[in-house]
């Protein structure tokens, strides 16, 4: 799928935006960096997918929390209180796009990686009661082989 001029000049802000902010985070928390990251990254993000649709994006019902906090750390960070409007800001941006919280047995299920990391750093004796939970799932299949686990970590 190919980008539109538009597009492209919102992925370039949105780029500059976060390297603006990440560079305003490394310089101390220095306000005036961290307010023109914000700017760039909105302006940038509208672009890519419209006005119309980045006001639903931030108005629907179960993102209301999320978009409190983001715009609510954004107008921290605009009334010079940098530090703590980029942990608002941080907080709603995590609610806001869905990274994931959850505990490390659904995460394990989500693919197959996870169950070598759990061997490596010899979580064998915590995930053991999570061999109760279902095997599949439509993105990985997972044979959890506590024989195995326990050679790797003798």
């Amino acid at each position: 799928m190919w980008l539109s001029d538009a597009q492209k000049i919102g992925v370039a802000l949105t780029t500059f935006g976060a390297l603006f902010m990440l560079l305003g985070v490394m310089l101390f928390f220095d306000g005036a960096l961290l307010a023109l990251g914000n700017i760039l990254f909105i302006s940038g993000l509208t672009l890519i997918i419209g006005p119309q649709k980045t006001f639903y994006f931030f108005a629907r019902k179960q993102k209301l929390r999320g978009t409190i906090c983001f715009l609510g750390g954004i107008l921290l960070v605009f009334l010079k209180w940098p530090f703590i409007g980029m942990i608002v800001e941080t907080f709603g941006f995590l609610n806001l796009f869905g990274l994931s919280t959850a505990s490390p047995g659904q995460e394990r299920q989500l693919c197959s990686t996870y169950d070598t990391m759990f061997i490596v750093y010899g979580a064998n004796e915590t995930t053991r009661t999570l061999d109760d939970l279902p095997k599949t799932n439509s993105k990985c299949i997972f044979y959890w082989h506590q024989d195995i686990a326990s050679e790797l970590l003798l």
